[in-house]
C-alpha cells in the first residue's frame, strides 16, 4: 500500500473554507494603499530621510512608488537584480530577493513581484494560522486572533514589499 495518498487539490473547497480569512487579508490591503496613497497626496514628502537611505534604482525620483517600497524593500530589489554586489546587502537573507527574481521572469518588474510576494504569503500564512487555531482552538479565537494580528500596528509591513510576511 503507498505510505503517500495522493489528494486532488479543490480551489473550490479551499476558497470556501477561507473566503472569511481571504475578506479580512483584501480589506487590510485596501486600507494600508488608501492610507499610503492619500498621506502621499495630502502630506509632503520627507526628502531629507528619503536622501539618506539607500535609493534604487540610483537617483530614482520621489514618487507615490517610494513610498511603497522605501528602506529594506529597495535592497530586496538591488539583490533580486543585481545579486549580493554590495557589502551592506550581505544584512538580507536571500529567500525573498530569490522569489522577487523568480516572478520577475513573468512580471518584468521588482517592485510588482515584491507586492504580490508580500500579499500572498500574508494570504497563505492568514489561512493557516486561521485553520491552526481554529483546530486547536475554536473558530472564535481564530478570527479574533487573525483580527488583532492585522490590526497590530506593525502588520501593514505585511503588505508591503518586505519579507516579514
Amino acid at each position: 500500500m503507498n505510505r503517500f495518498i495522493k489528494k486532488k487539490i479543490d480551489l473550490k473547497q479551499i476558497f470556501q473554507e477561507n473566503k472569511w480569512v481571504i475578506f479580512l487579508v483584501l480589506a487590510k490591503l485596501g486600507f494600508v494603499f488608501f492610507v499610503i496613497f492619500f498621506s502621499y497626496l495630502f502630506f509632503d514628502f520627507n526628502q531629507g530621510t528619503y536622501a539618506v537611505n539607500f535609493i534604487y534604482p540610483e537617483k530614482e525620483p520621489v514618487s507615490l512608488k517610494s513610498a511603497f517600497s522605501a528602506w529594506d524593500a529597495k535592497w530586496y530589489f538591488f539583490i533580486a537584480e543585481n545579486g549580493y554586489g554590495n557589502a551592506m546587502s550581505s544584512a538580507f537573507y536571500p529567500l525573498y530577493p530569490a522569489a522577487i527574481k523568480l516572478l520577475n521572469f513573468i512580471a518584468k518588474n521588482s517592485f510588482l513581484s515584491g507586492l504580490l510576494l508580500s500579499n500572498l504569503f500574508t494570504l497563505v500564512g492568514s489561512c493557516f494560522l486561521f485553520k491552526i487555531l481554529k483546530n486547536d482552538f475554536n473558530e472564535t479565537v481564530a478570527k479574533e486572533s487573525l483580527i488583532l494580528l492585522l490590526l497590530f500596528p506593525t502588520s501593514f509591513f505585511f503588505s508591503l514589499p518586505y519579507s516579514e510576511s
